[in-house]
């Protein structure tokens, strides 16, 4: 077990890594604000979808220049679109 578990260390590259720690905090951003609203309402909690949506956009400014943009793009996308969702969500 052990040395399959070497093995796929070794194969494991960090921008994979990147690439599933920026899909959580996009998909933790969506339930933290509670969307959609039908399932995810009560997971609401604005300080955590901040907290999510500012480390997913610290980690496409940091990976700028050290991953493909072709790759980076939709997550420039999901970002976009979180924020705007947040801003619209804290309107009074």
């Amino acid at each position: 077990f052990r040395r399959l578990v070497e093995e796929s260390l070794e194969k494991v590259t960090v921008a994979e890594v990147v690439f599933t720690m920026m899909n959580q905090l996009a998909s933790m951003g969506y339930l933290k604000m509670g969307l959609p609203e039908s399932v995810n309402l009560k997971y609401r909690d604005f300080e955590q979808a901040s907290l999510a949506i500012d480390m997913l956009e610290a980690m496409i400014k940091g990976g700028e220049g050290k991953i493909p943009e072709d790759l980076l793009k939709p997550f420039r996308g999901t970002l976009a679109n979180l924020q705007m969702n947040f801003v619209q969500l804290r309107r009074p």
